[in-house]
């Protein structure tokens, strides 16, 4: 009689068995984990960052369930790809998502004291902590597309 264990023989289990899981799989795995944004999600954090850090800001402002169809798709739209995540890493650009609730819902005030017109809201702070801009969810766009607003509004580079 066979004995079942958790990795039946087969061609995975070989792999892994044999130590050419990680060399094969492993590389693959590691560069998908060190690339992942660290997405601040507290306000009060991601702006006492900026400013001790003197860092620029997006800050990305969404719906707290699933009852906003725009965040909904800006969420899938940033998962599909990493371009905007690579491109923050990249130029030392602090990212919060911040999720709010429904308009009447909204007894903190947020909407008023970030300018909030609709949700997802983006907003883009220099390192000195001016709002150089702000987006709602841009229709037909892709990842990329936040990342050339972000260009088109960052003066650090002037």
């Amino acid at each position: 009689m066979r004995k079942e264990t958790l990795f039946p023989e087969n061609d995975a289990y070989d792999l892994a068995r044999h130590g050419k899981f990680s060399r094969i799989f492993g590389l693959r795995l590691k560069t998908a984990i060190e690339n992942q944004m660290n997405w601040l999600t507290d306000i009060d954090e991601a702006l006492e960052q900026r400013d001790s850090q003197q860092r620029r800001l997006l800050m990305i402002f969404k719906g707290n369930g699933d009852w906003c169809p725009w965040c909904n798709k800006l969420d899938v739209l940033l998962k599909e790809s990493s371009e905007l995540d690579d491109y923050l890493e990249s130029e030392g650009i602090l990212g919060a998502k911040i999720r709010i609730p429904r308009k009447p819902e909204d007894v903190t005030g947020i909407r008023e004291r970030f300018g909030i017109t609709g949700i997802p809201f983006l907003v883009f702070y220099a390192e000195d902590g001016r709002a150089e801009g702000a987006t709602e969810y841009i229709d037909d766009g892709n990842a990329q597309s936040y990342v050339d607003w972000i260009e088109s509004i960052d003066t650090s580079g002037l």
